[in-house]
């Protein structure tokens, strides 16, 4: 399979905005509304580990209750796992193992994995079940996408390839359960409703706080695009220019770092940043 297959496959029409807007967003609404009520419906419940695919050491699943929770900061958080049960990795440790694909693998293979992130973000690659439950299933020629990336870091790195969770597989699994938690996190009412609605919007005599709607999930899965794309470009153009210490652009990492500052950890990658960087793979709907 070559790049050209790969962007063939993986060609993906801009969820935000465009012609259909409103649309999308109402679909998007809706799957985010159920799932988040399915979760709560499991956090509420006794039981302590809930599958959401998979068996054995490819298990995905929500542990119950979440760190959060034991912890009373969390009033219906579940800890995401994939294979065994161990601390999720952090923000940051997902970035420096995105990071790190270009040095044993492909820069184009890496921007792959940046799109299938993309994709998850927006339900791209899920399916409904018989139950009609909304899971991340990739079919097809995307999951065929999928085993070749894992193989060839495999075999880049005599099998010692490993992002934070079961490679490249586990890793879209575990963020697609850690943008569901944060989705729970964001959007419920205390009674424990899915609710989307703009900030700070009056009730009655007292201003209730709520979220916008790319908080939580969105925000989450975009939010592994950005920097790590931004620092790899800079780390290529040094790697590939020999004068590029004269003329490198440091003020992409000094726009991670103001962007983080200002929205308390999140860096999502904007509409107008994702058709510059991914012009073979995004299709803007306009």
């Amino acid at each position: 399979m070559t790049d050209l297959d790969f962007r063939r496959i993986l060609s993906t029409p801009l969820q935000q905005g465009g012609r259909n807007a409103k649309e999308k967003k109402r679909k998007l609404m809706e799957i985010r509304t159920n799932r988040i009520e399915e979760a709560i419906g499991w956090a509420k419940g006794t039981e302590e580990r809930i599958t959401i695919s998979g068996s054995g050491d490819r298990e995905v699943y929500f542990v119950n209750p979440g760190n959060k929770r034991r912890e009373r900061l969390g009033e219906f958080d579940l800890r995401p796992v994939v294979g065994e049960d161990r601390n999720p990795p952090t923000f940051g440790g997902i970035w420096v193992e995105l990071t790190k694909i270009p040095a044993y693998a492909d820069f184009e293979d890496f921007r792959a994995i940046l799109v299938l992130i993309y994709r998850n973000a927006y339900f791209v690659d899920h399916v409904t079940d018989r139950m009609g439950r909304c899971r991340y299933a990739p079919r097809g020629e995307v999951d065929e996408c999928i085993r070749l990336l894992e193989k060839r870091m495999n075999d880049a790195t005599e099998g010692r390839f490993e992002l934070p969770i079961y490679g490249v597989r586990g890793l879209l699994q575990f963020l697609d359960l850690l943008s569901w938690n944060e989705d729970v996190k964001y959007h419920h009412t205390p009674d424990g409703k899915a609710v989307f609605k703009d900030r700070k919007k009056e009730d009655g005599e007292r201003k209730k706080e709520y979220y916008s709607f790319e908080t939580g999930r969105v925000n989450t899965m975009l939010s592994c695009i950005k920097p790590p794309y931004l620092v790899n470009k800079v780390i290529k153009d040094i790697i590939d220019d020999e004068n590029a210490s004269k003329k490198i652009d440091v003020k992409h990492i000094f726009d991670v770092m103001q962007s983080l500052q200002i929205s308390r950890g999140i860096c999502p990658a904007g509409k107008k940043e994702l058709l510059e960087w991914f012009p073979e793979y995004f299709v803007h709907d306009c």
